[in-house]
């Protein structure tokens, strides 16, 4: 189970940011991430088909969601908080499309449905616009936005 939560989330998490950089105005960049795309698309794939299979398991969605309720606020903050300056100046110099809201949108917008529909409920659900998804407030005072992960303690 922690295979494939890693599997879905954190792969899916970096599908979502190398997209972001596939129009960069870094030709260097955009040039280097314009076939990966695809690549893990392929690793999309696979880990849905191993969250598919978990259900064929006694305990294996209740193991998966286990997991997945561990490592699914790391993987939203993981795209920074809203309005960070750095992603802030990157996305108005076009080097990636996308802010750190607008990716972890993306993100639930491909492993919400996924999870919902193998019988996971996890912390988010659609806006009842329709327009995005909704997350309970995430865990910032434990947040190190230099090693871009959650600390076990609350960052001073």
């Amino acid at each position: 189970p922690q295979l494939v939560a890693a599997l879905l989330l954190v792969d899916t998490a970096m599908l979502v940011l190398i997209e972001s950089l596939v129009g960069s105005t870094y030709d260097n960049l955009a040039s280097r991430v314009r076939r990966m795309p695809g690549e893990e698309r392929f690793h999309a794939d696979f880990a849905e088909g191993r969250v598919r299979e978990m259900t064929d398991f006694e305990r294996g969605i209740e193991d998966l969601r286990v997991q997945v309720d561990r490592l699914l606020p790391e993987m939203l903050c993981w795209f920074g908080p809203p309005g960070e300056p750095g992603v802030g100046i990157l996305k108005e110099k076009s080097l990636i499309s996308a802010d750190n809201e607008e990716m972890r949108q993306s993100f639930l917008s491909r492993i919400g449905p996924l999870l919902t529909n193998v019988g996971i409920d996890v912390a988010v659900s659609r806006r009842d616009s329709g327009e995005g998804w909704e997350y309970a407030d995430l865990p910032w005072d434990r947040w190190n936005g230099l090693q871009r992960r959650l600390t076990t303690a609350p960052a001073s």
